[in-house]
């Protein structure tokens, strides 16, 4: 919702997902970034999270 808002308005915001393993279980985390800053968390949570694309781009140069 905040990613539209912002997007409605004119500025390039981004939906971030992340992924981690803790305790032995997968958990996702999403937030909002503009220009590279967190808009959407009042924490620091996300620092914990490996962004989706990271992992990807990653895994494509392990391949290559």
């Amino acid at each position: 919702m905040l990613r539209q808002i912002l997007r409605r308005q004119g500025f390039p915001a981004e939906l971030k997902i992340g992924a981690r393993k803790e305790a032995g279980r997968f958990e996702a985390h999403a937030w909002v970034e503009l220009e590279g800053r967190v808009l959407s968390d009042e924490t620091d949570e996300q620092r914990e999270f490996v962004p989706l694309e990271n992992a990807v781009n990653a895994m494509k140069e392990q391949a290559e």
